[in-house]
């Protein structure tokens, strides 16, 4: 799904209102089926409770002797989370207390295979292809 945003600068307030009110509306729909990432809290339920974001954010803290401190805060950022302030709010309060996601692995190989030449069966830099980089390298 693709969507695109619209300054609303310079519109007649019932053309934001009627523009908001109809994204509050769909979102939620949308996402209902999105399952719930410990490090998105765009994908977490507005209703949940602080209970329910302990079981989904256990183990990921980064300091886990300030946790119910900070369920009790995610909790009243995430159900306040209408507004844009509040969830980058919420986005900044997750970025500082959880743990980053791990780092996906990349086959090397198939990516530089893609990346810089599809005629090419290996990975192998040609000598005349180092050159510019040599050069570079010992000046």
């Amino acid at each position: 799904m693709r969507v695109r945003v619209v300054s609303a600068c310079g519109a007649h307030p019932s053309i934001q209102r009627f523009f908001s009110n109809m994204f509050s509306a769909t979102l939620p729909r949308l996402c209902a089926s999105v399952k719930p990432v410990y490090y998105n809290p765009r994908t977490w339920p507005k209703h949940w409770a602080a209970s329910d974001i302990q079981n989904l954010l256990e183990g990921h803290l980064l300091n886990p002797s300030d946790a119910p401190k900070i369920y009790e805060s995610l909790k009243i950022f995430l159900n306040s989370s209408h507004l844009d302030s509040d969830l980058m709010s919420l986005h900044i309060l997750v970025r500082h207390t959880i743990k980053p996601p791990p780092r996906s692995e990349v086959d090397v190989e198939r990516y530089l295979r893609k990346h810089l030449d599809p005629n090419c069966d290996n990975v192998e830099m040609r000598l005349q292809e180092r050159a510019p980089q040599l050069e570079k390298a010992s000046a």
